[in-house]
């Protein structure tokens, strides 16, 4: 190991680390330039297209653009929001808002790690719930499946037919399971079931 053999080395692995930061700005770059063009293009349906709602003057119940997360504390600063975002009793709080990715893959759970849907602010926002983590089975939840399942046939017992809503967002597994406990309650033929559920 010579120095000019440490120095060709050292050549090497920056030029490399250029290559690998360079091709991350590119792709930070694509995210900043679609989260603004989905910025404005929500703003124009929003507030002037003809077919939009027209929302009118910006208000903090009609903000600029939507929140993507929701959290059960007072108002507060970004500074502040910050701070709870390093206090993992209170971050646990902060939830994502539920809502749909227009052209994208129904069966894909936009909220998983490696999805940029929030960062590139593709999300059609649904300021009225949020994305539930049901992971992969059971195990992975057990409360959230729990209750899932015990919410379904309350209603499935109750009332006399049920509609999986939001079925684009639901995980297929979930959807599974949860559509298992609703046909204890009635009797469908199959092709009209897989038809109510999807």
């Amino acid at each position: 190991s010579s120095p000019q053999h440490i120095e060709e080395c050292c050549g090497r692995l920056k030029q490399r680390l250029t290559q690998l930061n360079e091709e991350q700005y590119h792709i930070v770059q694509q995210h900043q330039k679609q989260a603004v063009n989905c910025v404005v293009g929500n703003i124009v349906y929003e507030r002037l297209a003809d077919h939009g709602p027209k929302l009118g003057p910006i208000t903090r119940k009609n903000p600029l653009v939507p929140r993507y997360f929701t959290f059960p504390f007072v108002e507060m600063t970004l500074e502040q929001e910050m701070e709870f975002l390093n206090q993992p009793d209170k971050m646990c709080h902060f939830l994502a808002h539920n809502g749909w990715v227009m052209g994208d893959d129904p069966l894909r759970n936009f909220a998983e790690q490696g999805s940029n849907v929030y960062l590139r602010r593709e999300l059609i926002c649904w300021g009225d719930s949020v994305k539930l983590r049901y992971g992969n089975a059971p195990e992975d939840c057990p409360y959230l499946w729990e209750h899932m399942q015990k919410y379904t046939e309350i209603t499935a017992k109750y009332f006399h037919g049920v509609r999986l809503d939001n079925c684009h967002s639901t995980p297929l597994h979930v959807a599974e399971v949860l559509s298992t406990v609703v046909t204890k309650y009635y009797i469908l033929n199959p092709m009209e079931f897989s038809k109510t559920i999807l």
